[in-house]
C-alpha cells in the first residue's frame, strides 16, 4: 500500500539524458546565433549596410562589456558580500551598530536596486 502511493506520488521526469540535455542546450544556442545572423542580414537589408555595421559593433561592444566586466563584478560582489557581513558580524564593536540593522538593511536594498539598474542600462 505505502510503496504503491509513493510512486504514484513522485513527478514524472524527463526521459532526456544528461548528454541529451547538452545536445539540446548546444542546439538551442546554435539556433539563437542563426536567429541572430537572420536579424543582422534582414536588418542591413532594411536599414542600410553602415547602420547595420554599427548595430553589430554596438552588439558587441555590450556584450564585451556584459562579460567581462558586469558578469564577473556580480559574481565577485554576491560572493563577498555575505562573507563580509559574516567577518562584521562577529566583531566585538558591531553590537553597537546592532540597533542600525534596519538602516544597513534598507541601504543595502537601495544599493542592490541602484546597482541593477545600472547594469541593465
Amino acid at each position: 500500500g505505502y510503496e504503491r502511493l509513493e510512486k504514484e506520488e513522485r513527478p514524472q521526469r524527463c526521459a532526456l539524458s544528461p548528454r541529451g540535455f547538452a545536445v539540446l542546450s548546444w542546439s538551442m544556442s546554435l539556433g539563437l546565433f542563426v536567429l541572430c545572423a537572420c536579424l543582422i542580414i534582414i536588418f542591413g537589408h532594411v536599414i542600410g549596410e553602415n547602420e547595420a555595421h554599427q548595430m553589430i559593433i554596438s552588439w558587441v561592444v555590450a556584450l564585451t562589456q556584459t562579460f567581462s566586466f558586469n558578469e564577473p563584478l556580480i559574481v565577485s560582489l554576491s560572493s563577498m558580500v555575505p562573507h563580509a557581513l559574516h567577518l562584521l558580524v562577529r566583531l566585538p564593536c558591531f553590537s553597537l551598530l546592532s540597533g542600525y540593522f534596519e538602516t544597513i538593511q534598507a541601504w543595502l536594498d537601495s544599493f542592490w536596486g541602484h546597482f541593477a539598474w545600472f547594469i541593465e542600462a
